[in-house]
């Protein structure tokens, strides 16, 4: 049984804070399945951050550092992740609907059963070695991504 403090909703500085305590470093800091929904996390360092399954809707990581990042079957839906860097960060099975995804750099980044309704891609979207599968993915750009799975 989850404790009553992981139920509870975080704010920005429960983050911060968290990751002072976890030595100053967000790496293999585990917030999977929190709720950080509406949360302003822009221009952190979150690299290695363990958010699979965290609720992140309407999220705010635009410029967020999330090199490594985990977010399998996360919620981010209308979140923003404008020029975020996405390097290796995996994603697989993540709700990324109505992300805005504009000039973020999604290199290398895994993104099998990711999906991505609506999502907004920008000709300066990097998506160089992006894996989804059993094929990588490089050059898809200015591409509406109505049904993509």
């Amino acid at each position: 049984m989850a404790s009553e403090e992981s139920e509870q909703p975080l704010t920005r500085e429960d983050v911060l804070r968290l990751i002072e305590e976890h030595g100053g470093t967000a790496q293999g800091l585990d917030l999977s399945k929190r709720d950080l929904l509406g949360m302003d996390l822009s221009g952190l360092d979150l690299r290695g951050i363990n958010l699979q399954g965290a609720r992140l809707g309407d999220a705010n990581l635009q410029r967020a550092d999330l090199k490594g990042a985990d977010f399998q079957k996360a919620r981010l839906f209308r979140a923003n992740l404008q020029e975020a860097i996405l390097w290796s960060a995996h994603l697989q099975g993540a709700d990324l609907g109505d992300t805005d995804l504009r000039r973020a750099d999604l290199w290398d980044a895994y993104l099998q059963g990711a999906y991505l309704r609506n999502a907004r891609i920008s000709g300066d979207t990097l998506l160089q070695n992006a894996r989804w599968g059993d094929y990588r993915l490089g050059e898809e750009r200015d591409k509406k991504w109505d049904d993509a799975v």
